[in-house]
């Protein structure tokens, strides 16, 4: 298990993102509010390294379809969990494995990193 998935994952990481400092959460905050608005409502968004979905959510607000691919479990049942509960428009699409979410998902014209 590598550093990220055992030490900054999941609840752990959605935490950090709660108790950043006002001018961290502005900054996270704009650079989301920047791909918003490049997103096509017809887009498929690819995010690589998607965590629990804290962008994901918000991108499928203006996309057709979001995939999300992270490499930590614990982020992608959170995130999945997420989905259950909320369940947002359009379709969101959690996977550890990208040719999985390709097949599903299709093409993309761009990703979020």
């Amino acid at each position: 298990m590598d550093y990220y998935s055992e030490k900054l994952a999941g609840a752990r990481l959605r935490r950090c993102y709660e108790i950043a400092p006002p001018r961290v959460r502005l900054y996270l905050d704009s650079e989301v509010r920047h791909v918003v608005s490049k997103i096509r409502p017809e887009d498929t968004v690819l995010e690589l390294g998607c965590g629990y979905g804290r962008a994901a959510f918000e991108f499928v607000k203006a996309a057709r379809h979001v995939v999300g691919i992270d490499s930590a479990a614990e982020n992608l049942e959170l995130a999945r969990e997420t989905v259950r509960v909320t369940k947002p428009r359009g379709a969101v699409l959690f996977s550890s494995y990208l040719p999985e979410a390709r097949h599903r998902a299709g093409n993309y014209r761009g990703g979020w990193l």
